[in-house]
């Protein structure tokens, strides 16, 4: 019988991933919802968030339950499968943002064979994760220089939401490698709780910006 764990800082490594999952369905609904005109972009935004909540929510799961070891595996290998896939939706988004929907389109299928490689990658070395984790840091670059140029350069103030985001992003990314950290306040947190906390914030200033700088297509 598959049982909740009972390791406390597990328990809130589970809370915090579904709060990560309730801003996805946020992500995908306001995506729906509230803008009406379809186009490349909003697409490619909304496949971002389908991801992230299979990703999240199969990360709950994994904490959250008191698992067999063959099973964890197994959990971990489908979800750095779709995670290939999410880092890859991400980029796609970034790249449309920054750069064109034409450019976008015409490297989808590379970044297609990238995210198979990164679960092939994922599968292959002790702690797949990390790789994730790296891969994080190091696309939050691009974002913070492209959309602070977008701000400044294209008078396009909102984009510094992003630029935020990426900033979060990171330090959430310094939080998780950091694998010792542990800390209680009501709530027993470790180096997972705590990422997941300061990547929502993360998210929900990508958030922002998406409902800034889509509000003429509402």
């Amino acid at each position: 019988m598959i049982k909740l764990t009972d390791i406390p800082a597990e328990q809130t490594a589970a809370v915090t991933d579904l709060i990560l999952v309730a801003l996805a369905v946020l992500g995908v609904l306001y995506l729906k919802i509230v803008v009406k005109v379809p186009s490349w972009r909003r697409t490619i935004w909304k496949n971002f968030f389908y991801l992230m909540f299979i990703v999240c929510m199969l990360g709950a799961v994994v904490h959250g339950f008191d698992l067999l070891d063959s099973t964890r595996l197994h959990l971990w290998h489908i979800l750095f499968f779709f995670l290939g896939f999410f880092l890859m939706s991400f980029t796609l988004a970034i790249i449309c943002d920054l750069h064109s929907e034409e450019l976008s389109k015409k490297i989808l299928p590379y970044l297609m064979l990238a995210g198979v490689g990164f679960f092939i990658f994922a599968i292959s070395i002790p702690n797949g994760f990390f790789g994730f984790v790296v891969y994080q840091f190091l696309i939050m670059i691009p974002v913070i220089v492209g959309y602070t140029r977008l701000a400044f350069k294209q008078k396009h103030g909102a984009a510094l939401w992003m630029v935020a985001a990426g900033i979060f992003s990171m330090i959430a990314v310094l939080f998780q490698v950091n694998t010792n950290l542990q800390f209680t306040f009501i709530w027993t947190f470790d180096h997972n709780g705590i990422y997941h906390l300061v990547q929502s914030v993360g998210v929900l200033l990508f958030i922002v910006w998406l409902m800034v700088s889509f509000k003429g297509e509402q």
